[in-house]
């Protein structure tokens, strides 16, 4: 449990950092990357709410605030993809994904705790935002806009999503298999959605900075 708990907290430091990132760099962000430090804020909120709502609550953990980062961070995320890749098949990914989670999100907000319907909500999610980073690098391949694709800030965003929602969907498609063979243990699953996501936000920062880095430069060369 202990493990758990910094593994926790090791998360929450890591989208705060993103944040700060942003805030000092504000002015040197473009409107896309305006939108990952959007979900940067929007985790660091969804955190405090984690950490302090239950203490009002007597302990009670409220699977809503999870349910809602996730609904709010699938839109940031697919239309930062959107932005990036405008094509007809991405803009009608962007409108059913996002009024399919939207509905699905409704329904966890009526039928409480329904592990069945998260589930369906979280794989879909998934594998939106997946398909979403592929589509982002068949346009890269198409498109390479730098002859080194690592000083590309958004192929590391991309990168960073296909990492983190692949283990998060093989995660959740494991659960029931997971579950049989921890027994009542359960640490080791939630320990593994906590290390994909500071991997994400780790690499997140880096395209963050890069992408400051690369604004400045141009800034320069502008004078």
């Amino acid at each position: 449990m202990i493990f758990l708990n910094v593994l926790s907290y090791i998360q929450s430091i890591s989208s705060f950092v993103l944040l700060l990132i942003f805030l000092f760099n504000y002015s040197s962000t473009d409107g896309n990357f305006k939108l990952i430090g959007a979900l940067a804020g929007i985790s660091t909120i969804a955190n405090i709410l984690q950490e302090s709502v239950p203490r009002f609550l007597n302990g009670a953990y409220l699977n809503q605030i999870g349910e809602a980062y996730q609904l709010l961070s699938v839109f940031v995320i697919s239309l930062f993809f959107l932005k990036l890749n405008n094509t007809k098949f991405a803009r009608i990914l962007f409108y059913v994904l996002n009024v399919t989670c939207f509905v699905l999100w409704v329904l966890l907000l009526v039928y409480l705790n329904d592990h069945v319907l998260f589930s369906v909500y979280s794989v879909i999610s998934y594998i939106g935002l997946n398909v979403f980073a592929i589509l982002y690098f068949g346009y890269l391949l198409k498109y390479l806009p730098s002859d080194n694709l690592l000083t590309v800030p958004e192929f590391w965003v991309a990168s960073a999503v296909l990492f983190n929602f692949s283990g998060y969907l093989i995660i959740t498609l494991s659960y029931g298999y997971l579950v049989e063979v921890l027994k009542e243990n359960t640490i080791l699953y939630w320990s593994l959605f906590n290390v994909f996501t500071i991997i994400f936000y780790a690499l997140i920062s880096y395209s963050m900075v890069l992408h400051v880095k690369n604004i400045k430069a141009t800034s320069r060369e502008r004078l």
